[in-house]
């Protein structure tokens, strides 16, 4: 990751949806809007996004997003679940990530250390989307239920540079 890098890989991703800019109009209701109301013309000014889990990746030490809060510091589930230690390499170095998800079980595992070890199904996924989505909001309910596990991952990022390599996915029994 690049200093004050932010990015990070989504998994179990349930839906993708077009979220037009709108001024003012916090993120959130703009994603849950545009499930409401698909649209397949592509404004000028907007960008895709897609609902599912974010195994975090971000600078721990330089940014102030993962330094004022542990659940989205690398290894996490983003704004879910903390990683137990940070395991990180500097800045500048090669982390390895490794993802396990079985049914609703998965671990999030970095440098060799497993970080998490969690159910999707816990009631603090559900308390997290409710809070961040709005109980009962068409990604809330995406999130909670999780209809679809057979999934792509995505490469998120936040507009800083990230490098990946070597990904390899494996469908586990």
């Amino acid at each position: 990751i690049s200093p004050r890098g932010n990015s990070g890989v989504k998994y179990r991703i349930q839906d993708e949806v077009w979220v037009p800019r709108q001024p003012g109009a916090k993120f959130e209701d703009m994603v849950n809007a545009g499930l409401k109301n698909p649209t397949t013309v592509r404004p000028d000014h907007g960008q895709h996004y897609v609902i599912g889990f974010e195994y975090q990746m971000i600078d721990n030490q330089g940014n102030r997003t993962s330094r004022n809060s542990p659940t989205q510091q690398t290894g996490a589930l983003y704004d879910v679940f903390a990683p137990s230690k940070d395991a990180t390499h500097p800045v500048g170095e090669w982390n390895h990530s490794r993802l396990v998800v079985r049914g609703d079980h998965m671990e999030h595992w970095l440098n060799g250390v497993k970080v998490l070890d969690a159910s999707l199904k816990a009631p603090e996924v559900a308390e997290a989307m409710a809070k961040r989505w709005g109980e009962g909001s068409p990604v809330y309910e995406l999130l909670v239920t999780q209809p679809r596990e057979a999934c792509p991952i995505s490469l998120q990022n936040h507009g800083n540079a990230a490098w990946f390599k070597n990904i390899k996915i494996r469908r586990l029994k």
